[in-house]
């Protein structure tokens, strides 16, 4: 009763509010450190993490490079251009325009990047906390997002120029619409919103991440055959709801094939502009896509290409980005078909679920040392928790068929990245959208836990 009262009582607005305070005053801080030179082997003069963050100082110079572009060559230039480290560059695109505000005022550090991961962090809360309401009730929804929001080290990420802060909010923004199919029942207008919404973020998913197209897929379609059962067992057949998950899997089904058609006519129009610029005479020059852009992103994949075939292409990308790193694990392990995919199942779910294991905890890291090592093992020791309570929500609310989807998406997630990321930093910080998902599953478990105690503890009152 005392944790329902204090449900009621609490607003999210003010909760929003001091997440906001904490995120703003934690960003000033780094840059302050970084600035005067407090922890000089940490950050550096911008704020950027030296350790955790290094792809952040080249980012940086790509946002300045982009900025210039943008102030110099105009829009069009803009929006078509490349990068030296990233397939498509779109997050820092969307920096740039912060940078190209606020640098000329505060410098081009984190401080000007804060008003965007400001805006993905609230995001982010506001997103778990409706989930969390949307699937158990409310006071899931504030203890799911109080968690996450006090998550040490998503919350030091989400200072710097990574773009997981807009995917983690796009996937939960994509679950989000999957648990209301679950849910509710939408008339025909609505599902058709709910769909064209769903498409938005599904397009705003394969800019960002395109190499987890497959496993927002396999989401999707988990997500219909748990709405298809909804209807079996309520025996009605819901019109909107359906709609809705018609329209999104067609987006995610014809994107990639509209994309490669548009890839094909630029790469025509590419090549004919280069055979025009040679026609005086010069010899011709061949144009060979940047390497680094592969090694970054695990490969561009194709879409043609078979699944064995792209799970392989990604993780020798993970390999070849991550040659000589402290942290990797199994990384002479490549597969050549699908029977080797499906026996590295197991040993990938664990690497997943439980990864770093407990013998990485006390030993140094070559990037991080000891303190961030213990720091790892402490959050992965929470999240063992967290698991353990997000068996005992799923076990309590198993005839809810949102419940399934969070379990299911955040086991996808979890052994689709255990299968391709050999490094233990990559996969830490590419795995927190997937926590979360079992952090609303592990609150809903701490409630009915901690209704379980306050029940026993009345009755053993009353006797």
């Amino acid at each position: 009763m005392m944790s329902q009262e204090l449900g009621r009582r609490v607003k999210p607005v003010h909760l929003l509010m001091a997440a906001a305070a904490l995120h703003v005053t934690l960003t000033v801080v780094i840059y302050l450190i970084g600035r005067f030179a407090l922890l000089p082997g940490v950050f550096d003069g911008n704020g950027f993490g030296l350790l955790f963050a290094a792809d952040c100082i080249a980012y940086r110079g790509e946002v300045i490079s982009l900025i210039d572009t943008l102030f110099q060559q105009g829009l069009m230039a803009w929006l078509s251009a490349s990068s030296n480290f990233l397939v498509n560059p779109f997050h820092l695109k969307i920096y740039s325009l912060s940078f190209a505000v606020l640098g000329p005022w505060l410098g081009y550090n984190i401080l000007s990047a804060e008003p965007l991961n400001l805006l993905y962090y609230l995001l982010i809360l506001s997103l778990v906390f409706k989930l969390g309401c949307e699937v158990f009730d409310r006071r899931v929804g504030l203890l799911a997002a109080g968690m996450v929001g006090l998550w040490p080290s998503f919350l030091l990420h989400t200072t710097q120029l990574f773009r997981d802060p807009l995917f983690i909010a796009a996937v939960l923004g994509l679950v989000l619409i999957y648990a209301c199919w679950l849910t509710r029942d939408y008339s025909w207008p609505k599902g058709l919103a709910s769909g064209v919404a769903g498409g938005a973020v599904a397009w705003l998913l394969w800019f960002l991440r395109r190499e987890m197209w497959e496993v927002v897929l396999t989401m999707t379609l988990l997500a219909i055959c748990l709405l298809i059962a909804r209807q079996f067992y309520e025996k009605r057949f819901l019109v909107g709801n359906l709609i809705s998950a018609a329209l999104l899997l067609a987006i995610i089904i014809s994107l990639p094939r509209v994309w490669a058609i548009v890839e094909a006519r630029n790469d025509l129009l590419s090549q004919s502009s280069v055979a025009t610029s040679n026609t005086d005479g010069a010899s011709p020059v061949t144009v060979q896509p940047d390497q680094t852009i592969a090694v970054a992103e695990g490969q561009a994949i194709s879409p043609g290409s078979s699944l064995p075939a792209r799970i392989n292409q990604l993780r020798h990308g993970f390999i070849t980005s991550y040659p000589n790193a402290g942290s990797n694990i199994d990384k002479e392990i490549e597969f050549s078909n699908m029977g080797d995919i499906l026996r590295y199942l197991p040993r990938a779910a664990a690497i997943g679920f439980f990864s770093p294991f407990p013998n990485m905890w006390f030993v140094a890291g070559p990037q991080t040392g000891l303190t961030g090592r213990l720091l790892c093992g402490l959050e992965t020791f929470v999240i063992y928790v967290v698991e353990l309570l997000a068996i005992l929500g799923l076990w309590q609310r198993r005839r809810c068929w949102s419940a399934w989807l969070l379990a299911l998406a955040a086991g996808v997630g979890v052994i689709a990245l255990g299968l391709v990321v050999i490094n233990i930093g990559a996969l830490y910080r590419m795995r927190y959208v997937f926590w979360m998902l079992l952090i609303i599953l592990g609150a809903e478990g701490a409630v009915q836990a901690y209704s379980l105690w306050s029940s026993k503890r009345r009755s053993e009152v009353a006797a």
